[in-house]
C-alpha cells in the first residue's frame, strides 16, 4: 500500500491545480452515508481485493452511480468479480 500511495501523491503533485486533486485515495474504513457523495462524484472507482469485503463497496458504488456514467475497476482477485457484468472497454 505505501507504493500505491507514493504513486498517488506523485501523480497529484504533477496534476494538482488549486483545490482539485487528481486522485483521491482512501485506506481505511468509511461510513456508507460518507462515501456515497464521493462515490457520487466520482468518475472512476478501483476496487482492490482487499478492500472489497463480501463485495459491499462494488455493489454501494454501482447504487451510487445510478447513471451509469462512471467506470468501475476490479482486481481480479476482488470477490465481486465474478458477480459483475463485464463491458469491454473496445
Amino acid at each position: 500500500m505505501v507504493e500505491v500511495g507514493a504513486e498517488a501523491q506523485r501523480s497529484d503533485d504533477r496534476s494538482q491545480t488549486g483545490r482539485w486533486n487528481l486522485i483521491l485515495l482512501f485506506s481505511k474504513h468509511h461510513e456508507h452515508h460518507g462515501i456515497r457523495r464521493l462515490f457520487q462524484a466520482a468518475d472512476i472507482s478501483l476496487v482492490t481485493s482487499l478492500h472489497d469485503g463480501l463485495s459491499v463497496v462494488t455493489r454501494k458504488f454501482v447504487a451510487a452511480r445510478g447513471d451509469q456514467d462512471a467506470v468501475l475497476v476490479l482486481s481480479q482477485f476482488a470477490r465481486s468479480v465474478g458477480t459483475c457484468r463485464v463491458r469491454s472497454a473496445s
